[in-house]
This record gives C-alpha cells, sequence and structure tokens, in this order.
C-alpha cells in the first residue's frame, strides 16, 4: 500500500508540474491575445478555445489529485462539524465511497468518450480545428489518479489509519 501512495505522489507530482505550466501557459497566451488585440487589432486566432478546451482543462483535472492529497481544494464541513467519534469516520467513509463511485464513473465514460473522439477524429469548431480526444483522456487520467487517491485513503479510514492526522503531518 505504501508503495502505491509512493507511486500516485509521485505521477501526481509530475503532472502538478504539468498543471503549473499550464497555468504560466494561459497566462502567456491571455496577455499576448490581449497585448494583440490591443497593439495591432489583431487577435491570437482561437485563444477562448484554446484557453477553455485545453488549458483550463489540463490546469483543474490533472491537479484533482495533487491539491486533494494536501486537502487544499474547497470543501464544506457542515456534517464533518456534527459528527463526533465514530459517526465523523462513517460520514468520512461514506463521503468516499461516493467520492470514488463517481470518479470511476467519470473515467470509464470519458476514456469511452476518449476512443470515440479518437476514431471519429472529432476536432474542434475553431479555425484550427485541433483533435478534441487528448481533452476527453486528461479528464478521464486526472479524475482516475483522484478516484484512486480516494480509493486509497478509504482502504486506510477501514483498516484504522486516520488519514486527517497523517496529512496534517504531512503540511
Amino acid at each position: 500500500m505504501k508503495v502505491l501512495k509512493t507511486i500516485i505522489n509521485n505521477i501526481d507530482r509530475f503532472l502538478a508540474v504539468i498543471s503549473s505550466c499550464a497555468l504560466i501557459a494561459l497566462m502567456l497566451l491571455v496577455t499576448a491575445n490581449v497585448l494583440g488585440r490591443w497593439l495591432f487589432s489583431s487577435p491570437i486566432v482561437s485563444t477562448i478555445e484554446i484557453s477553455s478546451e485545453y488549458l483550463m482543462v489540463i490546469i483543474v483535472f490533472l491537479a484533482l489529485s495533487y491539491t486533494h492529497s494536501y486537502k487544499d481544494h474547497i470543501s464544506v464541513n457542515i456534517l464533518q462539524q456534527k459528527f463526533k467519534g465514530i459517526w465523523a469516520k462513517i460520514n468520512r467513509i461514506i463521503i468516499n465511497v461516493v467520492g470514488v463511485t463517481v470518479c470511476f464513473t467519470i473515467t470509464y465514460v470519458y476514456f469511452l468518450r476518449t476512443i470515440e473522439f479518437y476514431e471519429k477524429s472529432i476536432v474542434s469548431s475553431s479555425l484550427l480545428a485541433y483533435p478534441l480526444y487528448p481533452v476527453m483522456l486528461m479528464i478521464a487520467v486526472g479524475t482516475f489518479l483522484f478516484g484512486l487517491r480516494m480509493l486509497l485513503e478509504l482502504v486506510e479510514m477501514i483498516l484504522g489509519k486516520d488519514v486527517q492526522e497523517e496529512d496534517a503531518n504531512k503540511l
């Protein structure tokens, strides 16, 4: 289990670097587009499509598992504050079971969409007409790793290891 967690952590760090690079690329692209529009009255072709269909997907989905590992995501813990002891643990287990189910369902659906988009050569509707299957694959990979991380946490919770204490010590 520890080896699998180490592998996932390494993959997460690598994907977080890719996500960070996509964020930098997004900032540079939007800045260049604004400057091009302002100085030369000529924006960069397909900036909106590239930003929203590629770069934002990379930024969000490839960093999901990494962000979850540090508990840096937005969470609503109204119920968690109400439960104490065993009930808090049961609540976290239920949340992780639902989360794993949702993540693996999304992974399955988007993996099938990746294959479909690749086989049918589906491209964007912009002037560049770039392929859309890599976007579908990034969503599938990101949600798979997120689901796998939640599954590992679930197993650790069931085995009695307190994941929240361990994560708090990691920070």
